[in-house]
């Protein structure tokens, strides 16, 4: 029979194992790996909203095709407009606002324990690098925002403040992906 300290010894290197092999596995969820076009230079930010129109959402994509482009050749800090560079075709498929009744005040214990007590707002694109009409890179971004960074829910500019903040979180991800 083994001794109460040997049981706790064993459980610790467990715990200890067992927590090792989950950040190894999430640091792959965590990191993003560099795109293989990693760098630029890029030519055209095309941004493609027609899965949104299929899905009825034709108004918000027709008015945040300009924000997404500016978002994303902000976020490249001048890599962009290289003629004969690969283009960056953004096809935007969706766009989620939370319902938002001011939960936490705008964030009251955002962070403070790890985790914000508003709700989320999404953006969800696939990105691909072109060149002609060969595809040098794809790949998938998802990317949210809590939706008190739209400010107060009683000022009519709320919701496209939200819409903002989640297109510069998109152009700051593909930026990042993109090196």
């Amino acid at each position: 029979m083994k001794s109460s300290m040997s049981r706790s010894i064993d459980r610790r290197a467990l715990l200890g194992t067992g927590l090792a092999a989950l950040a190894a596995g999430l640091a792959g969820c965590v990191s993003a790996t560099p795109s293989k076009t990693a760098g630029g230079p890029f030519g055209r930010v095309i941004v493609d909203t027609s899965a949104m129109t299929a899905n009825g959402s034709g108004e918000l994509g027709a008015n945040i095709r300009p924000m997404v482009a500016q978002a994303v050749t902000s976020a490249l800090g001048g890599r962009t407009g290289v003629r004969g560079a690969p283009d960056i075709v953004v096809n935007i498929k969706s766009v989620t606002l939370a319902m938002y009744g001011g939960l936490g005040g705008g964030g009251d214990n955002m962070f403070r324990f790890g985790f914000s007590d508003s709700p989320l707002d999404f953006i969800d694109a696939n990105v691909s690098v072109v060149k002609g009409r060969e595809v040098l890179d794809t790949f998938p971004i998802l990317a949210n925002q809590p939706a008190s960074f739209g400010g107060p829910v009683v000022d009519p500019r709320s919701e496209w403040r939200r819409v903002q903040a989640l297109v510069n979180a998109l152009g700051f991800w593909i930026a990042k992906k993109l090196g």
